[in-house]
Formats: C-alpha cells, structure tokens, sequence
C-alpha cells in the first residue's frame, strides 16, 4: 500500500464517521432516547473528536472483520451480520462513554445504547455500506 492511500484512509474514514453520526445519532438520541436537542447537539460535538480518533481504527477493524470471515464473498444476510457484530461490538461502548461525559442520565444511556444495538443490523450495515461508498468517492481501496 502506497503512503497516499493510507493518508487517503486517514482521511475519508474520519469524514464518513463523522458525518453518519452527526446525522444518526441526533435522530436515535432526539427521536427515541429522550435527549433533549441541546444534550444531543452536546453529545455530537464531543462525538466529533472522538469519531476522529477512532474512525479509523475502526474502519481498520471493520476490513480485517471482513477478511477473517470472508463476508465480501458471502450473501447480504452474512455482511449485514458481520457489519453488526464489527458495530456492537467496537461503537457501543463508546457511545455510552460520550452519553456519560454530555450528562445522560443512566436511563437514557442504557436506552440509546440498546437502541443502538438493537438498530445495529440496519446502523452498522448502513455505516459500513456509506463507508465503502466514501471510500469510492475518494478513490480509496475499499480493503486495508
């Protein structure tokens, strides 16, 4: 892999978690948490450099996921569950980490996180379906 591309990676990854986020994650914590706008638009804004940290790793996460079970060669149904699974299991937490830090009530954490995961096979696939198209937009190699 050349240095362009992995500073492509660097780049594009951040973009795509950031601007999912801001977008998903207003309507789960608005629409079914219960946070007000302003603890939402709290929340997102801490979400940003978190989201920048970890895009990345992330992104990274998410293709050797991929590898390991061979889902780009396997049926909707199997990525969607690899995409879940890569989701839950890397977004969550920290998601109830920045719920925390904004002042969410434990209530309402325990709420968006289960949302979020119960949402995670449409979420976690759409994060990995809107990531695979930055990734073209920009003309990165949709694998590590």
């Amino acid at each position: 892999m050349t240095p362009f591309k992995l500073q492509s990676k660097l780049v594009v990854d951040p973009f795509a978690l950031v601007t999912f986020a801001i977008v998903v994650g207003m309507v789960v914590e608005v629409v079914i948490s219960g946070l007000t706008i302003a603890q939402s638009v709290q929340s997102r804004l801490v979400a940003i450099p978190v989201n920048m940290v970890t895009a990345r790793p992330y992104g990274a996460y998410r293709d050797w996921f991929f590898t390991l079970t061979s889902a780009d060669r396997k049926n909707q149904v199997f990525k969607t569950l690899i995409d879940m699974v890569a989701f839950v299991s890397f977004v969550v937490p920290q998601y109830a980490l920045i719920l925390f830090i904004t002042g969410a009530h434990a209530d309402q954490i325990l709420t968006a996180c289960i949302t979020v995961a119960g949402a995670s096979p449409l979420i976690g696939r759409s994060y990995g379906l809107y990531l695979v198209w930055c990734r073209g937009m920009f003309n990165v190699p949709l694998k590590s």
